[in-house]
């Protein structure tokens, strides 16, 4: 029995939020959203929690799974504290489509033992276009009180948008939850249906549009399989691979084998992972003919990235401008997420460029320096001083390096004097971001100008093949901002935007699996994490139909003649994954065809192979 890591929630919460407001099972698992209000299936944490349950609200009261005292099955939900807290509220969200327009009730038991308080179960929902929420109580049970059922009814509307059941716990003393049941108009329900399946036409469509794939990794010879993404890619000259989980092998053998591709036939000389770019500088040596070795150029990298998928694409990278000294492909990151090396190379650039500036620029960054790793536990005040004084930096040294820039004597000179930009430039991007949040979406701007940067100050003209997540490559140009993900704010939206038709965005996705990540967003052991098999009306879903009937392991779907079926443009449930186990992750809804040029589909995949355990 332990005590649960109490950040994980507010970051679960602030997905599925975002995922609202934008628009552990293997093998035999029904095509539903499975629920789990009788606590019997266990999170990949163990008794500390049952899976698709967490927190809500910060509270030092415990949290477990109970198997001695029980009303039903193997084990009970036990809240208990022994000094007086904030209340503590654990839920389980649930899916509003079968539920709208329905009555619902909710039943379970309750037992309680010197509470000092009060503890019940809420249903909480909110409606399309309004984030105040609309709750049903049970009623409240104190003291000493043997097992008890506990009922909650009403009609959902509907336009629903979200709904939740939530366990509540206040005050001093223990609390047992059990046997609770979902009945939609009378029925008992294990599991609710989350959208509209797909008619035989629509899946007739999509298979007529996607290519059977059977090779996962990079092959010797040219592979005709591809030619539909040539043909897609045309004369882009940013060309992003998204996916919707990070650590997948199959996702990352995958873009292996496609940027080998686009190397060869496309004509690609830059590749740009989403990782800190100055970070990622360690990994451009080495693969232009530095010392050292691909694991080692590696060191600092995001831990999702330091698996034998990556060192391999590495490695081929290293061999390929051995084998082409005067045509080399360059290894270069766009994210803003680490500031102390961007501080470090200012500082450095400084004194050996403008010495003048030193001293005043490290005074004004000396509190960032150092306490921006800290930046989650600092006030609002403090964050916006950083921010103000980083905008005081980049304009100081924007103002020196126009004169710089005037009299550099080569490009390489040039080049050196915008790293000096940059790196203030970054300084403030990472400050900005610190300051406006995460739900501001400030970083996809950010990266997005820093992959601009790259093209038109780095290595001017090239072609971008680019590694991130489907959130950030996604395109968002559905003139209805809700069926876009992140409401059409992504960095591929900005991208999109900016360079029109250049910009081409390939999403990568998947039926049923596992992944390599965080066991949660405070537990940073990695893990395989179970993805359970895509549910009846999503996306990966009907995916999996074509892919089982082509006979194939991958598809790649043409979107590019898609916009005009008003079916595909409606928003369809697509699985999210980050870095950290993400339990369900079908609450994401948003319009397919404006998001991507086209999808890469695998239908089976395994966890990738990392070297951070």
């Amino acid at each position: 029995m332990g005590i649960i890591n109490r950040l994980r929630f507010k970051k679960v919460i602030t997905l599925i939020s975002l995922f609202y407001w934008l628009g552990i099972f293997h093998g035999d698992v029904k095509a539903q959203q499975m629920l789990n209000l009788d606590f019997e299936t266990l999170s990949i944490e163990g008794i500390s929690r049952p899976w698709i349950w967490d927190f809500e609200t910060y509270s030092e009261t415990q949290v477990s799974l109970d198997s001695t005292v029980k009303h039903h099955g193997k084990y009970s939900l036990k809240i208990w504290a022994e000094e007086s807290t904030n209340k503590l509220i654990f839920s389980h969200f649930l899916e509003p489509f079968e539920l709208a327009n329905n009555e619902i009730k909710i039943s379970g038991w309750v037992k309680t033992e010197s509470l000092n308080g009060n503890a019940n179960f809420i249903v909480r929902y909110t409606l399309g276009g309004d984030t105040s929420e609309i709750i049903l109580k049970s009623e409240p049970v104190s003291k000493t009180q043997d097992w008890q059922k506990v009922v909650v009814m009403g009609q959902i509307p509907d336009t629903v948008a979200t709904i939740t059941v939530s366990l509540q716990h206040e005050g001093t003393g223990t609390v047992w939850f059990d046997d609770f049941k979902l009945f939609i108009n009378g029925k008992p329900r294990e599991s609710i249906e989350l959208a509209l399946g797909f008619t035989e036409s629509q899946l007739e469509w999509i298979g007529d549009h996607s290519t059977p794939i059977h090779a996962k990794v990079p092959l010797n010879i040219q592979d005709e399989n591809l030619s539909a993404f040539k043909s897609l890619v045309n004369n882009a000259s940013i060309i992003a691979l998204g996916e919707s989980t990070h650590g997948t092998r199959e996702f990352f053998q995958l873009k292996h084998r496609l940027l080998k591709y686009s190397v060869e036939e496309l004509g690609v000389r830059v590749f740009a992972i989403e990782d800190h770019q100055l970070v990622v500088r360690g990994v451009n040596k080495y693969v232009m003919g530095g010392e050292g070795t691909a694991r080692s150029s590696m060191y600092g990298m995001l831990g999702v990235w330091q698996t034998k998928e990556v060192h391999d694409l590495i490695e081929w990278i290293r061999k390929y401008n051995d084998l082409h000294p005067s045509d080399k492909v360059e290894f270069v990151g766009f994210d803003i997420q680490n500031h102390s090396l961007a501080i470090d190379s200012l500082y450095t650039y400084l004194d050996r460029r403008i010495p003048d500036l030193l001293n005043p620029v490290k005074t004004l960054l000396k509190d960032l320096k150092a306490n921006g790793a800290m930046s989650y536990s600092v006030s609002d005040s403090v964050k916006l001083n950083w921010y103000v004084n980083s905008q005081k930096v980049l304009k100081m040294v924007s103002e020196q390096t126009e004169k710089e820039l005037i009299n550099a004597r080569s490009r390489t000179d040039s080049l050196d004097i915008n790293w000096g930009l940059q790196y203030a430039n970054l300084i403030k991007q990472f400050a900005e971001h610190t300051y406006k949040g995460h739900e501001s979406l400030y970083r996809d701007i950010a990266m997005a100008e820093n992959v601009s940067w790259i093209q038109k100050v780095y290595k001017p003209e090239c072609k971008i093949l680019i590694w991130a997540h489907d959130v950030h490559i996604s395109r968002g140009e559905h003139p209805d901002s809700a069926r876009n993900i992140y409401g059409g704010k992504s960095m591929g939206a900005h991208l999109s935007k900016k360079y029109g038709g250049l910009y081409k965005s390939f999403g990568l996705s998947t039926h049923q699996g596992e992944y390599s990540c965080y066991v949660s967003y405070t537990n940073f052991s990695l893990t395989d994490c179970p993805l359970y098999n895509a549910p009846r009306g999503s996306f990966e879903e009907a995916m999996h139909t074509i892919a089982l009937k082509l006979d194939a392991p991958m598809l790649f779907l043409d979107l590019s003649e898609s916009r005009s079926l008003s079916w595909l443009n409606q928003p369809t449930p697509v699985r999210f994954a980050n870095h950290v186990n993400i339990e369900y992750g079908f609450w994401t809804r948003y319009s397919v065809p404006y998001q991507f040029d086209g999808l890469f589909f695998v239908d089976q995949t395994t966890s990738a192979l990392s070297y951070a355990r």
